[in-house]
């Protein structure tokens, strides 16, 4: 698993390519063209900018959780919180 090294100076939220540090800074932060969020849930509304991101939003609504640890059998909704639960539990790394 790589460990991110571009760190959002706005938020400290850290990525592993400076590519999607870009993409979260225009869509999370306004860079010079905010993203239009153009993907919204059904459910409740929210909208997204990437597909990506209400698929897997709408798992929280269905209660499915697709992602699953290949250490420990946890299973997750979003494969960031699998990312994250990899990262803590298995590798030991800390937050920042």
């Amino acid at each position: 698993m790589k460990i991110p090294r571009y760190e959002c100076e706005t938020c400290d939220q850290k990525f592993i390519t400076i590519i999607s540090l870009r993409r979260h800074k225009q869509n999370a932060h306004g860079g010079k063209k905010a993203a239009v969020k153009k993907h919204v849930c059904h459910v409740c509304g929210k909208e997204f900018t990437v597909r990506k991101s209400l698929e897997e939003h709408l798992n929280t609504h269905s209660g499915l959780r697709p992602f699953k640890c290949n250490v420990c059998g946890d299973t997750f909704a979003y494969s960031a919180a699998l990312y994250t639960h990899k990262k803590l539990k298995h590798l030991k790394i800390k937050p920042a």
